[in-house]
């Protein structure tokens, strides 16, 4: 009868140690299973961002009263930072040709200072829906530098619900990138390392985006 309760206990106690063994193991895996499965807030968020810009149907105009909040007519025109040509192509007093105005014009837009980044970003993007024949030839090399050296405001521009065209503007900018990396033979995968480690002031999620417009070139 001794030997009997005692294999009994035996075998109560290991059902028991084997549960809670059990028990333990599974709170284990859960807790691991949810650890790995934590979203990435940065990517979640660059993802509603560049869904949002897809799905953009506006367009984008040169004719406008404010540029990135300020008033065109009271601040930007009357900027005397602004080239004069810009200014003249703004009020369709410029007509851009295969001339060294224009490439002089088309020089100082894809160098803006920071501060004129927006007049120029404005200008260029109405360039190149617009341009043709000799002139258009001359805008991948200038866009691609243009959105290397400001990449910061490209992202940021991209991000703004409220700026107009985002969609077109993006597959626009692609498009003559593009280009560019392939009269120059330069691998997109290199050029978009220099570009994310151009933006100094990119967030992750910024960067984020600027990602997604490189695969616009792929």
């Amino acid at each position: 009868m001794r030997k009997q309760f005692l294999r009994t206990t035996v075998c109560a106690c290991s059902i028991l140690v084997l549960g809670i063994w059990t028990s333990c193991q599974k709170q284990r895996d859960d807790t691991s299973k949810t650890e790995g499965e934590t979203p990435d807030k940065s990517t979640n968020a660059t993802y509603s961002i560049w869904q949002d810009i897809l799905q953009d149907t506006s367009t984008f105009c040169l004719k406008t009263e404010k540029i990135d909040g300020k008033s065109v007519a009271f601040e930007w025109l009357e900027n005397p930072k602004i080239d004069y040509n810009a200014i003249r192509y703004y009020l369709g007093e410029f007509k851009l040709a295969d001339d060294i105005a224009t490439k002089t014009l088309l020089d100082k837009i894809a160098l803006a200072p920071e501060s004129e980044t927006p007049f120029y970003f404005h200008i260029l993007t109405d360039i190149l829906q617009k341009a043709d024949g000799a002139v258009a030839e001359m805008l991948p090399e200038k866009t691609e530098e243009f959105i290397r050296t400001h990449a910061y405001y490209f992202a940021h521009y991209l991000a703004d619900k409220t700026q107009k065209g985002r969609k077109e503007i993006a597959d626009l900018y692609a498009q003559f990138i593009k280009t560019a990396l392939s009269q120059k033979n330069i691998d997109l995968q290199e050029w978009k390392k220099t570009l994310l480690s151009a933006c100094s002031k990119c967030s992750q999620e910024e960067k984020n985006i600027l990602e997604k417009f490189c695969q616009l070139m792929e």
